[in-house]
């Protein structure tokens, strides 16, 4: 299963940040990954990472296996040890359940912690209920943070342990492309998950008009792609946001039928705003987005004829002070809403702990950016 390894050490440390970056380097975990450098800064934290090994797929099967029939008396996951280290918070961060399979003995952090959390990026409402295997894992946490707001009730209510919403952010001060203004050479941007139809007729004009620059991905499973550093991907991500003029953001899945409890917040629209971009696509319908994006023009709904996606474009740019206000109200709502230090704050207060000097000064530099931004005008 691997061995574990620690990557980044401070000391004293306060925390420690379990993460997967060793053995998953993969494209859709980097913005979680970026959470995690964001936190070693601004908390005295080690992050420790299990080392990938051969077969790993093999032992993740085996382990399910072994504590799904054992009902969780007995595992093949290796224990955790921290060389004698004790801290106030150990902080398991896993992409999806399954990745608990892979991190360690979870017993073990409440033994070299006062207060162990978990934080699962991607749980869908429609997964519940758990298999044993993961509720034997779960139980063994003071508190569950999760990334979708659908299974929170019902899973607090499988575990006995306090849930919470916790949802997806960015490095917002990385992310502002003020005060140094990058040209928006990139007139449409699309990332990920696509509609065909939209996508079909942004290529078609890309074609006939050599002064259209569409930007997308062209090869299939990127998702499952592993990155050379999670940091240049994250940083490359961002140079292609602060540059494009509009940018496809739809919700999670929009293409697949999704139960009542599964429509999402995802990644894209806290990417796309923090970055300045119009947003263009199809928004969650829920309290979820109207509370987190809750101003006007957020996203602008995709053309019912996807064949005028073109038509609304050339709309858009024919509005320039509309355009204007849209990009300058999505940075300053995600100065003051949707970066990493506010997730970290939540956390530390639901949990107890006081915030540290650097995350007051992370706040304030927010706050001041924000007010300088809306200042421009």
């Amino acid at each position: 299963m691997g061995s574990w390894d620690l990557i980044r050490s401070q000391q004293p440390a306060r925390s420690i940040i379990v993460s997967q970056r060793a053995s998953r380097p993969l494209t859709w975990l980097c913005l979680g990954y970026e959470f995690e450098d964001l936190m070693a800064q601004l908390e005295p934290a080690d992050i420790a990472s299990v080392k990938p090994a051969p077969g790993a797929q093999l032992a993740r099967l085996g382990t399910k296996l072994v504590e799904r029939y054992s009902q969780g008396k007995y595992t093949l996951t290796p224990s955790f040890r921290a060389g004698g280290a004790q801290y106030e918070l150990a902080f398991v961060h896993c992409g999806i359940v399954a990745d608990l399979l892979t991190m360690g003995r979870q017993r073990d952090f409440s033994n070299i912690a006062k207060i162990s959390v978990c934080y699962i990026s991607e749980l869908w409402a429609s997964q519940l209920p758990l298999k044993t295997e993961f509720l034997h894992r779960l139980q063994c946490f003071d508190a569950v943070f999760i990334g979708c707001a659908g299974p929170v009730e019902e899973l607090s209510k499988q575990i006995g342990r306090p849930c919470y919403y916790l949802p997806p952010a960015v490095d917002a001060l990385a992310s502002c492309p003020y005060p140094d203004l990058a040209g928006r050479c990139i007139d449409f941007l699309s990332v990920g998950r696509r509609p065909e139809q939209i996508h079909r007729s942004l290529l078609a004009h890309s074609q006939t008009d050599q002064l259209f620059f569409y930007l997308r991905d062209t090869v299939r499973g990127l998702a499952k792609a592993e990155v050379v550093t999670t940091q240049d991907h994250r940083q490359q991500l961002l140079s292609f946001l602060k540059r494009s003029k509009y940018f496809l953001a739809n919700r999670p899945k929009f293409d697949q039928p999704l139960g009542a409890n599964d429509h999402e917040v995802g990644y894209r629209f806290f990417e796309g705003a923090a970055a300045g971009c119009v947003m263009i696509g199809d928004a969650p319908r829920n309290q979820a987005f109207d509370a987190l994006f809750g101003w006007p023009d957020v996203v602008i709904p995709n053309p019912e004829d996807p064949s005028k996606i073109i038509d609304l474009y050339r709309e858009l740019e024919s509005d320039p002070e509309r355009v204007a206000r849209i990009r300058q109200r999505n940075v300053v709502e995600s100065l003051r809403r949707h970066d990493w230090a506010y997730r970290w704050q939540t956390l530390l207060d639901t949990v107890g702990l006081a915030p540290t000097d650097a995350l007051t000064q992370r706040l304030e530099q927010l706050a001041s950016l924000a007010d300088s931004v809306e200042q421009q005008g």
